[in-house]
């Protein structure tokens, strides 16, 4: 998977801020409050990230996460109707 545009340092909030974004690395990055952040998103590498709020990968496929916080609110449906995820590393 090769990542068409970086996402770095950034704080994220609200409803669906990257709703069906495609192709991205994200890294050092805040998915503060608000519901499913990554919603239908494909080809994601994420790593050092943080997410505070629910269901952050909903719907979406190819998505890699190393080295990040999931957040007290994320629960197992936080990946409903997710294909091809690979978790290393993370914590809640």
């Amino acid at each position: 998977m090769k990542p068409q545009r970086q996402i770095n340092q950034e704080y994220l909030t609200g409803e669906r801020p990257l709703f069906g974004e495609s192709g991205l690395q994200i890294n050092h990055t805040l998915f503060g409050e608000g519901e499913s952040p990554l919603k239908e998103c494909h080809q994601i590498e994420m790593e050092n990230s943080m997410f505070q709020w629910k269901y952050p990968l909903w719907y979406s496929s190819d998505i890699e996460v190393k080295d990040s916080y999931m957040g007290r609110k994320w629960r197992a449906r936080a990946m409903w109707y997710t294909n091809n995820i690979h978790i290393e590393n993370a914590t809640d």
